[in-house]
């Protein structure tokens, strides 16, 4: 008997990503106005961003790849968002080096156990931060 050995899975990608600067009010609550994204278009296992022109403040860092190109974040999507060596989920600009790791949104468990609030932030801010 001989087979063929199925082809490999394609390798993964950041190219599509979003990455989202999303503006956290001094109450605690999302400001769309003030935040901002960028599309990652280079392709590779990881890929510098930049996130321009940020007004002051503070903001939640996070970046989303829509797999199944829904527009929706559900759970075969990858999201990731940023944490300190501290916890802190917070920047402030102009801050460098804040690498964000992608997790199949599946198993995401980290972020629930800070509650619903978080992710409650980043579904609001990825479905009304206008992307370019």
């Amino acid at each position: 008997m001989t087979s063929t050995p199925p082809p490999p899975p394609p390798q993964a990608t950041v190219a599509g990503t979003y990455v989202f600067a999303l503006y956290i009010d001094q109450e605690g609550n999302l400001d769309v106005d003030r935040s901002k994204a960028v599309q990652v278009l280079r392709d590779g296992r990881s890929a510098p961003y930049t996130l321009r022109d940020l007004a002051r403040g503070t903001y939640l860092v996070a970046a989303w790849k829509d797999v199944n190109g829904n527009d929706d974040l559900d759970e075969a999507d990858y999201l990731g968002v940023y944490v300190d060596r501290q916890g802190n989920y917070l920047v402030r600009p102009p801050r460098g080096g804040v690498d964000i790791s992608l997790e199949l949104m599946a198993s995401l468990e980290s972020l629930r156990e800070h509650g619903p609030s978080i992710l409650q932030v980043i579904q609001k801010g990825l479905r009304e931060t206008r992307r370019p």
